[in-house]
């Protein structure tokens, strides 16, 4: 085998199966020349040069015929080896692609993950005391008969289109924030309804 061979990359699937049908349609041709040669061997009985030129064609014709054979049978049978070499092979590089994306997050992740983290627990702090606030404020507004007013959130969910009165959750009382390590940055109580 060349060095040139021995450095190209394996045969795709596509390619394997191109080959095999290009050897399948030389199988045939061979067939029917064999054909062809057993047919017009009893009518050059009279001419012996055209008699052993015929002959000799059809043994070289039968002669090739089992190698095609086992060129076609060994193309198809390394199909299914390629099919999965390219399936490997993409995975191996969806790994390698991730493992460098990964790397890359790795080198910061801590850090960015620790200022977002301050970043939304002081957002919910200061969304918790709002809401602390207007509870107190609108506790005392309905003791006397006042109107109440609306914390910030409410305010600004309200401005998404939710109901101004509908009952919903305060992101505030839902979502605890925890550091790089685990400790809470924020924690609200779950499930408290406003």
């Amino acid at each position: 085998m060349s060095a040139r061979h021995r450095n190209s990359p394996p045969a795709t699937p596509d390619q394997l199966r191109a080959n095999a049908e290009a050897i399948r349609e030389e199988i045939e041709r061979l067939k029917s020349e064999i054909l062809g040669h057993k047919a017009a061997l009893p009518d050059l009985a009279g001419d012996p040069s055209e008699f052993a030129r015929t002959h000799a064609a059809l043994r070289d014709a039968q002669a090739l015929l089992p190698f095609k054979e086992d060129a076609l049978a060994a193309t198809e049978a390394a199909i299914p080896a390629a099919e999965h070499r390219v399936k490997v092979d993409a995975v191996l590089a969806g790994q390698a692609a991730q493992r460098r994306k990964s790397d890359a997050l790795a080198r910061d992740l801590q850090t960015r993950h620790r200022k977002a983290a301050e970043a939304l627990a002081a957002v919910l702090a200061d969304i918790a005391a709002d809401n602390h606030a207007w509870e107190v404020l609108n506790h005392s507004a309905r003791e006397l008969g006042l109107p109440m007013g609306a914390s910030a959130e409410r305010q600004a969910r309200g401005d998404l289109g939710m109901r101004p009165h509908a009952g919903w959750y305060s992101l505030a009382e839902e979502i605890v924030v925890r550091d790089w390590s685990g400790r809470v940055l924020f924690g609200g109580t779950v499930g408290a309804y406003c």
